[in-house]
């Protein structure tokens, strides 16, 4: 069987609370329907920090991050100083 893929949009509405509420009914309704019909659901989240991505954060039972070998995907798992190398502070991933 082909996988199903489903894409979720970004709701409108006149508050960040009634489109936090919204997109929030929009996943859980989504992924309920994903886990009645399939074995497991793999959720790719955008590489920043979005309300979807925190709910895709949320109901995972394991989280995969990709990496290269750069700053910029570094930056996702700790804070360091370009000149020293040395780590400042975890990030957002850590």
């Amino acid at each position: 069987a082909m996988p199903e893929q489903i894409e979720l949009e970004g709701p409108t509405g006149p508050s960040i609370i009634e489109r936090q509420k919204r997109e929030a009914s929009a996943f859980v309704n989504t992924l309920g329907q994903l886990r009645a019909r399939n074995d497991f659901v793999v959720i790719d989240c955008p590489g920043a920090d979005s309300y979807f991505a925190r709910l895709g954060h949320a109901a995972a039972d394991m989280l995969i991050t990709p990496m290269n070998e750069s700053f910029v995907d570094l930056d996702l798992l700790a804070k360091v100083d370009p000149e020293t190398l040395t780590i400042k502070a975890p990030s957002i991933y850590a």
